[in-house]
């Protein structure tokens, strides 16, 4: 059953003619008709007397009518608030952020600057690393990327003044900090060896910090 049926049965039940409806949805006689015969058909039930001069409804047709003004109703209204979140949807600014600027920057930040509401995370952003970021940029996937930044990444030339608009928000240290030990001194100090290397936790080798840490 289609919505398109509905509302030729209720231009029928206003019309009481068939080619007056048909006329009124844009459609020809013979088609309109064919139409009403599929919804009786969907329907299991005989809507129109087509006896009387007008048409006339029968008792289906008369509960049936109800409930098509308050089904098209309802498909409007969801039509239109589709419509209404699609528009602010489109109004927002979509941001691509590194996990851990989304965990303990972006929301804060966000707030801060009164940007929360205009603001709508790529979730699809917390998988990048390094240059996707960039790439997410040149290809519309975002707006906006919030991530770690410094002159030796070795795609920095990408980040061209002539095409994006950048600024720096804040600053972060990279501190090494190791477990402790019985005495409560650091286990492990650096630089390490060949023969006792350093464990450590790393970036991922395409991330922004890992591309810092290498030239340290």
């Amino acid at each position: 059953m289609e919505i398109r049926w509905l509302e030729d049965f209720m231009a029928l039940a206003r019309t009481r003619h068939f080619s007056r409806a048909a006329e009124l949805q844009h459609v020809s006689q013979p088609t309109f008709s064919r139409r009403i015969k599929l919804l009786e058909e969907a329907m299991g039930a005989t809507l129109i007397n087509r006896q009387t001069l007008p048409l006339s409804l029968t008792p289906a047709g008369e509960a049936f009518v109800e409930l098509c003004e308050r089904v098209t109703r309802d498909v409007r209204d969801t039509r239109d608030r589709i419509h209404d979140l699609e528009a602010e949807a489109s109004a927002r600014i979509s941001v691509g952020s590194t996990q851990g600027l989304f965990s303990h920057f972006y929301q804060q930040w966000a707030q801060k600057v009164g940007l929360a509401e205009r603001l709508q995370l790529n979730l699809k952003a917390t998988n990048w690393v390094g240059e996707q970021f960039l790439d997410a940029l040149d290809n519309g996937e975002c707006d906006l990327v919030l991530c770690y930044w410094h002159q030796d990444l070795p795609w920095g030339e990408r980040l061209d003044p002539q095409r994006y608009e950048f600024i720096s928000l804040a600053r972060e240290f990279l501190v090494p900090v190791s477990v402790a030990d019985e005495t409560g001194q650091p286990r492990y100090s650096l630089p390490g060896s060949t023969e006792q290397p350093v464990p450590l936790i790393a970036y991922h080798p395409r991330g922004f910090c890992n591309q810092r840490l290498r030239r340290t």
